[in-house]
């Protein structure tokens, strides 16, 4: 039976450095390379992002690449590369990735098994690499929210989408009239995901080692964080309350442990408890091991960074992303 033809999509402003690694995990895809196309989309980069994507394309006849210039439109930055890249696309799929990700070799199979019946939008799962403890803490609260998200939407209830390990029909794209109609945001990737819903199809958040792609630990760490969280803010912020309650976390458990040690100790044990069995799942379910004996650790950088990244909102108001303003 002949397979559907995908359509994978990856905008990139300069991102030399990055590429290579998705290069070589793109050429480990385990799927018929007549069925799906690459589309790269050099957003006015100014290193060799757009040289490096012309010489990979050059020896790969399913890839191709498109110098996005500045040009009058409701849409900008991200948004507008990835409009312009779904027009081009010619699957029946559209798969959405980013240039600093590595994928894993059965990422396309891996998603598209998801797409039954009406399903219109399948999310896969994304970690920080641990090269790094920085980047360890930062994949272990990727995990953490990935494997909340996954548990809620067993409920069928949606939370989010990925842009950086997510899939789409062409057929639930068009419906909602593509990123041309529904317009710029800073968080595309929800906003697609959202929309798609809220046009009556169903989505998926998939969950298993075939679709658990890696990305590096960010460069600009608050500004990625602000951007998501101005994101929520202006999209779903309902979500943004969760947040909150990670940012106060660590000031009230100091404030009961002044007032009240027993109760300091079982509201500590309790929660410690929840994210102890939070990481035993997603080892088992993903395939991986050695998260546990951070937990502790993780437990202050979780709380320490949600407060940060909250003052770091009030105080720099601008939203700063790939050398431009939001």
């Amino acid at each position: 039976m002949m397979k559907p033809l995908v359509s994978i999509l990856i905008p990139a402003r300069n991102e030399e450095d990055n590429l290579p690694h998705l290069f070589q995990s793109l050429d480990g895809l385990q799927y018929s390379k007549e069925a799906y196309e690459i589309i790269l989309g050099n957003d006015q980069s100014h290193d060799k992002t757009g040289e490096l994507m012309d010489a990979y394309a050059s020896q790969r006849p399913n890839v191709k690449v498109f110098h996005v210039s500045e040009e009058e439109s409701i849409l900008k930055g991200k948004t507008r590369v990835l409009d312009l890249l779904a027009s081009e696309a010619q699957g029946e799929y559209l798969f959405f990735t980013d240039a600093d990700m590595e994928l894993p070799p059965y990422w396309i199979s891996g998603l598209l098994k998801h797409f039954q019946g009406n399903t219109g939008v399948v999310v896969g799962v994304t970690t920080v690499k641990r090269d790094t403890f920085w980047g360890l803490m930062q994949g272990m609260e990727w995990l953490m929210a990935l494997t909340l998200f996954y548990l809620v939407s067993l409920l069928r209830i949606p939370v989010t989408g990925m842009g950086n390990n997510m899939a789409v029909s062409r057929r639930a794209y068009d419906a909602i009239g593509g990123y041309k109609k529904i317009g710029f945001s800073i968080v595309e990737d929800y906003l697609l995901y959202s929309q798609i819903i809220k046009s009556g199809f169903g989505f998926v958040q998939a969950f298993e080692a075939d679709v658990l792609a890696w990305t590096k630990p960010a460069e600009n760490y608050w500004k990625q964080r602000k951007r998501w969280l101005k994101g929520a803010i202006e999209n779903a912020p309902k979500t943004v309350f969760w947040g909150f309650l990670q940012a106060i976390s660590l000031p009230l458990f100091i404030v009961l442990g002044i007032y009240s040690s027993s109760t300091f100790i079982l509201a500590l044990s309790l929660l410690l408890l929840f994210h102890f069995f939070i990481i035993l799942f997603y080892q088992k379910k993903l395939k991986l091991r050695g998260f546990v004996t951070y937990l502790p650790l993780f437990f202050i950088y979780l709380s320490v960074a949600w407060l940060l990244q909250f003052l770091y909102y009030l105080f720099q108001r601008e939203t700063h992303w790939k050398d431009r303003k939001y």
